[in-house]
C-alpha cells in the first residue's frame, strides 16, 4: 500500500531481536529498492537524515564481519528504513546480507523482497527458512502477512496457528486480521480486545482494531483505537491509517497534525494533499498553493514510478488519479494493484474506480470475490449500492 513494509512483517522485523529471541498489522506496502551504492557513498549522500547517516557509518564495515553481525546490521537498517520511509536503507540492508542463506538472513531477505512486491521470491525464501526451522516465529508471521495481503486467508490462518506455541499473543493478532477479512470482524475485535492486554502486542492490536473499525464504517472509533496504538509505539502505517480516519470524518486539520512529523513518503504526501483539498474547499482561491505544490510533487513521483514498468505505488497512484477525476487511469492502476494486493482497502479502491468509470464488469467480478471471501466492508457496500442505482 505505502512506502513502508506490510504491517505484520514490519512488526516482525521490529520485534525480531527483542520478541522472537525470547518467545519464539497492513502499507498496505510497497517500496522501491535502489542499486546498492559503494559504502563510502552511503554516508555522503545528503538525502539521508543525519541520524541515519550516523547509523550507516557505524554499520559500514559490517559487510566484512561475521554473519551474525551482518544480520544485526541488516535488521537495524530495515528498521531505520521503515521509520524514515527511505527506501535506500533497504538497499543497504540487502547489500549487508548478500546471498547469505542462514535462516535469519533468509527471513530478512524475504522481508526486503516482500517490500518490492516480489511475493513469490519472498515466499520461497520463507519456505526454505521454515523447512529448516519450522517454529521460526518471524518467518511464520511474515509469510502470513504476504498471504493476507494477497487475500489467501486459509494459508494465512495456517501460519497464524503456527505461531501459537512460541508467540501466542502474536498468533491472536495475526488470526484477527484474517478473521476480519473473511466475514467475522466482530469476532476479530473481541480477539483484539483480549490481545491488547498483552504488553508485547498492545500497540499492534490497537492498530489492527482501528483498521477493522474503518472497515465497519466507524472512523471515529477507528481514530480512537489508532491514537491508542500510537500512544504505545510510533508506527508510520498506523499514523497513515489515523489520517484516513480523520479525513473520513472531515477533520482535515487534525489529519495534517497527525502527519506533521511523518516522513515524506508517497502515502504521507497523498494524505497531506487530500487534507489540503478538504480545507481549501471552504477557503479563498489563494489558499490553493499548498495543495497545488503537493499535487506537483505527487505527479512527479508517480510519473517516475510509472517508468519502472511495474509500478510499486499503484494503490496511491490510483487514489491520486481518482481524486483528480482521471477515472480511466485510476481504474487501470486500481486493477494493476488488485493483481498483487487484495486487502479491504484494495477492494474499496477498485470498487470506487470501477464505479467512477462505469465498469459494470469489474463491479460484478468484485462482488463475486466479496461473496467468495465473506469480506464485509461498509465502505464498499456504500459504493456498490450507489453503482446499482
Amino acid at each position: 500500500m505505502r512506502a513502508t513494509f506490510l504491517r505484520s512483517a514490519a512488526r516482525a522485523v521490529a520485534l525480531g531481536a527483542a520478541g522472537f529471541a525470547a518467545s519464539g498489522s497492513a502499507l498496505g506496502a510497497s517500496t522501491v529498492l535502489v542499486e546498492s551504492p559503494a559504502r563510502e557513498t552511503i554516508v555522503e549522500t545528503v538525502l539521508v537524515s543525519r541520524e541515519v547517516k550516523a547509523q550507516v557509518e557505524r554499520l559500514r564495515d559490517a559487510s566484512t564481519a561475521d554473519p551474525a553481525t551482518r544480520v544485526v546490521a541488516a535488521r537495524r537498517l530495515i528498521q531505520a528504513g521503515r521509520a524514515s520511509a527511505d527506501p535506500r536503507l533497504l538497499g543497504y540492508a540487502e547489500a549487508q546480507l548478500g546471498t547469505a542463506d542462514d535462516v535469519e538472513s533468509l527471513v530478512l531477505r524475504a522481508t526486503i523482497a516482500q517490500s518490492q512486491h516480489r511475493f513469490d521470491t519472498a515466499r520461497a525464501l520463507l519456505d526454505d527458512a521454515l523447512r529448516r526451522v519450522p517454529g521460526h516465529a518471524q518467518a511464520r508471521l511474515t509469510r502470513a502477512s504476504i498471504a493476507q495481503a494477497q487475500g489467501r486467508h486459509r494459508e494465512a490462518l495456517h501460519d497464524c496457528a503456527g505461531l501459537a506455541d512460541r508467540a501466542p499473543a502474536m498468533a491472536q493478532v495475526c488470526t484477527a486480521l484474517s478473521e476480519a477479512a473473511t466475514g467475522a470482524p466482530e469476532r476479530a475485535l473481541q480477539r483484539l480486545e483480549r490481545s491488547a492486554r498483552e504488553p508485547g502486542v498492545r500497540g499492534w492490536a490497537w492498530s489492527v482494531a482501528g483498521e477493522i473499525q474503518l472497515q465497519l464504517g466507524e472512523p471515529a472509533l477507528a481514530a480512537r483505537s489508532l491514537r491508542s496504538s500510537l500512544a504505545i509505539e510510533e508506527d508510520l502505517y498506523t499514523r497513515i491509517a489515523l489520517a484516513d480516519a480523520l479525513l473520513a470524518v472531515g477533520q482535515a486539520a487534525e489529519a495534517q497534525r497527525a502527519l506533521a512529523a511523518a516522513p515524506a513518503a508517497d502515502a504521507v504526501l497523498l494524505r497531506r494533499w487530500q487534507a489540503e483539498r478538504q480545507l481549501q474547499s471552504s477557503a479563498a482561491p489563494f489558499a490553493r498553493a499548498p495543495a497545488d505544490e503537493l499535487e506537483r510533487q505527487l505527479d512527479a513521483r508517480f510519473a517516475l514510478d510509472a517508468t519502472r514498468g511495474t509500478p510499486l505505488h499503484a494503490r496511491e497512484a490510483a487514489r491520486f488519479a481518482l481524486d483528480r477525476g482521471r477515472t480511466g487511469q485510476a481504474l487501470q492502476l486500481a486493477r494493476r494493484n488488485w493483481s498483487s494486493q487484495r486487502e479491504a482497502d484494495d477492494a474499496l479502491l477498485l470498487a470506487e474506480a470501477a464505479r467512477a468509470a462505469g465498469d459494470a464488469t469489474t463491479l460484478r467480478e468484485l462482488q463475486r470475490w466479496l461473496d467468495d471471501t465473506g469480506l464485509r466492508d461498509r465502505r464498499i457496500d456504500v459504493v456498490l449500492a450507489g453503482s446499482a442505482r
